[in-house]
């Protein structure tokens, strides 16, 4: 399966029992790792996409438009970014648009503390 950075892609759970805020059920995730890390690694980095439209006040969560593949309008949750196996990948959904890259990557990089917070 070919995957790339800004992918859609659905991940099927294997690592751990849902806790808490922890994302851990089958759920669509972007693909937020370097191309040349999704060609030579055998786990992935993503950020879990939820339905659930909340707090979207926070500059880690960035509401996507809609995507052919995706069921409902769907948030990045970029404080949930986590490393998992490519064997947890079971469908590259879609691709995210320049619009929304732009909005993902500023996200992320306030999650990661490279970015102010406006």
């Amino acid at each position: 399966m070919d995957i790339r950075r800004n992918d859609i892609v659905f991940v099927k759970c294997n690592a751990m029992v849902p806790n808490g805020s922890v994302q851990c059920f089958d759920r669509p995730a972007i693909v937020l790792q370097n191309n040349k890390g999704n060609v030579s690694s055998p786990t992935l980095i993503v950020a879990y996409l939820t339905s659930q439209i909340k707090r979207t006040d926070l500059p880690t969560h960035v509401v996507l438009q809609h995507y052919p593949g995706l069921s409902k309008r769907s948030m990045v949750l970029l404080e949930q970014v986590d490393t998992i196996s490519k064997d947890d990948v079971t469908d590259v959904i879609n691709h995210l648009d320049i619009e929304d890259v732009v909005r993902v990557n500023n996200g992320l990089l306030i999650s990661l503390g490279f970015g102010e917070v406006a």
